[in-house]
């Protein structure tokens, strides 16, 4: 087994561990600092025309490793965030006609400070388990990585056959627009995605979070 496949085994390893003891309740009205909601950013996009709703997470702007290389409270909000995110997301999946949902996990920015940090890279891939979680309980109508760099693509590869079938929960695309545009907007009216994804420029999403 080479040093990488080891070091990706560890990571995911780690990953499935639950980073604090707070429960959904404790999570739900936990006070996010404004400093993470904006460093962190995601939103309620629309919803399909038969009342999924769509979200779009924005992870290539998420600075990881800055809150990782400061631990204490700050990272632990951060981890907050990001469950709060999910519950979030199930909930307004749970809450609608279809029971179902759709994400948009836009790597855009993930560079090689972020993808050189372990701790980065374990939030990262757990974050990407959680929301498999949702196929698994009939949840996720479909789910895309868009913008994947080729350092995100080199995780994705090595973490893929770790990962199983829970890498097949999502599509990833690089960020050639070209290869994932048209097949977003196959599915998706293009009135409730923002610009960038085929949006109108006078385009508003649901409900910004940060």
């Amino acid at each position: 087994m080479s040093f990488i496949t080891h070091f990706i085994i560890t990571i995911i390893c780690a990953s499935l561990a639950a980073p604090h003891n707070l429960t959904e309740k404790e999570i739900l009205e936990f006070d996010i600092p404004n400093e993470i909601q904006e460093a962190a950013p995601y939103d309620l996009a629309g919803y399909d025309e038969d009342g999924s709703p769509i979200w779009s997470i924005e992870l290539g702007k998420w600075d990881m490793r800055k809150y990782a290389e400061k631990g204490g409270e700050m990272y632990d909000a951060l981890e907050i965030h990001a469950d709060k995110m999910l519950l979030n997301i199930k909930e307004s999946g749970l809450n609608s006609s279809t029971k179902q949902l759709y994400t948009i996990v836009d790597v855009d920015g993930f560079n090689i400070r972020q993808a050189g940090d372990p701790k980065t890279v374990q939030f990262v891939l757990r974050l990407i388990l959680k929301v498999e979680e949702f196929g698994r309980q009939m949840l996720l109508k479909q789910a895309w990585i868009v913008n994947a760099n080729t350092l995100f693509e080199g995780i994705w590869r090595l973490s893929g056959p770790l990962l199983g079938q829970k890498a097949e929960a999502f599509e990833l695309y690089t960020n050639n627009k070209e290869s994932w545009l048209p097949k977003l907007l196959k599915v998706l009216p293009r009135d409730q995605l923002p610009e960038k994804y085929g949006g109108s420029p006078s385009y508003k999403p649901v409900k910004q979070f940060g």
